[in-house]
Parts: structure tokens; sequence; C-alpha cells
């Protein structure tokens, strides 16, 4: 049944989220103290993305919204949700960055790894538990740059290990999208999506790299 559906479909999510946040803080080097301060940060970074997809949502429902606020709430989240959540996200992060409050490559490098090891458990448990039909391509993807990133532990500047795993998986999401739909939890995203988020991760570093100088 749908409501049946829905409930695996936010259990799965929650159980790959759980499973990428204990991901990070056992494969972490950072003291304990650093990694608490991490996942605070990436904590509220996530509730803001919540928040965010949940406006998008209206945003993207407008009309519905206009005649019937609560009929919105029925409405599953789709990819023009996701893309104004991530909008409303890059605007967030300007003004943090903006005023000082916030570092952008400290939530990449935190979220990068829980990112990956939550999608990566998040694809699995829906061939396991939803039965859904496996993405090998994308399974492997992750599974990879799980591995690369355990590996490249401790080598260079963690920003740069973030970055080149980064711009690794745009780049890998990208070559699937010659074969296949690509995915974020469900989400279907179009390959202009992944090159606006090399740009605007690219115009970040800019960004930052002024504000040092």
């Amino acid at each position: 049944m749908a409501s049946t559906s829905i409930f695996i479909s936010i259990a799965i999510m929650i159980v790959s989220f759980i499973g990428g946040l204990s991901f990070f803080y056992v494969s972490s080097y950072q003291p304990r103290k650093v990694k608490k301060q991490q996942l605070d940060q990436l904590m509220s970074f996530l509730i803001n993305y919540i928040i965010y997809i949940w406006i998008g949502k209206v945003l993207a429902h407008f009309t519905t919204f206009i005649k019937d606020p609560l009929a919105v709430l029925a409405y599953p989240s789709n990819s023009t949700a996701f893309y104004y959540a991530t909008i409303l996200i890059v605007v967030h992060l300007l003004y943090r960055m903006r005023h000082k409050k916030a570092e952008m490559f400290i939530v990449l490098q935190t979220s990068l790894p829980v990112f990956l090891s939550a999608s990566f458990l998040y694809e699995f448990l829906q061939v396991i538990v939803a039965k859904n039909q496996i993405s090998w391509g994308y399974l492997t993807l992750l599974m990879v740059f799980i591995l690369l990133y355990l590996f490249m532990q401790g080598k260079g500047s963690i920003r740069n290990r973030s970055l080149i795993i980064f711009y690794m998986w745009i780049f890998g999401q990208f070559l699937l999208s010659f074969y296949s739909n690509i995915t974020i939890f469900d989400y279907m995203i179009s390959p202009i999506f992944l090159i606006c988020l090399f740009v605007i991760v690219l115009f970040f570093q800019m960004f930052n790299r002024k504000g040092k100088v």
C-alpha cells in the first residue's frame, strides 16, 4: 500500500543517515571534540536542507498551495523541490560565509563521507528491503569513492581531498547519465544540475580564496 511504501522509504532514509553519520565518526582522524563540532554543523545543515525541501515543495505546487495549503502536504517531494532546496541552501551558505559565520568547505568535508556512505546504504536497502531495482553503476561508483576516501585519509589537506572526491563524484554521475537515469536519494536529477553543482562549488572556492587574500 502507498502508506506502507512511504513509511519504508522514510525508515530507509533515517537508517541510511544514521549509518552515514556513524561512518564519519568512526573513520575520521579528527579529535573527538572536533568531530562533535563538525557533526553539530552538519546536523544544522541537514535540518536547514529538509526545511528548504518543504519550502521547495510549496514553490513547486504554488497554485495548489494558494487554493488549499494543506493539500500540498500530501504531495511527495520531487526533483523540482530538490532543485529549489539546493538554490536556497546555496544562498544560505553564501550569506553565512559573507558574515564569517560558516566555512563552506568544513561543511563539505564533513558531509562528503556522510553523503557517500548514506547513499550507498540507501541504495542497498532499497534493493534488500523495498525490493527496488538495483543500480549497479551507482552502487559501484559509491563504493569506489568510499574506499578512495578511506585510502586518502591522512594524505594532504582534508579540504583538497574532499574537493577531489567531490569533483570525481560529479564526473562519475555525469558519465552514468549517458546510460541511465541518475538519482540522489530517489530524487531524479538532470545532468545540467551536476554541471551547476560543479560551477557552484568552483565559485565557492574562488569566493573563499578571495576572502583570504
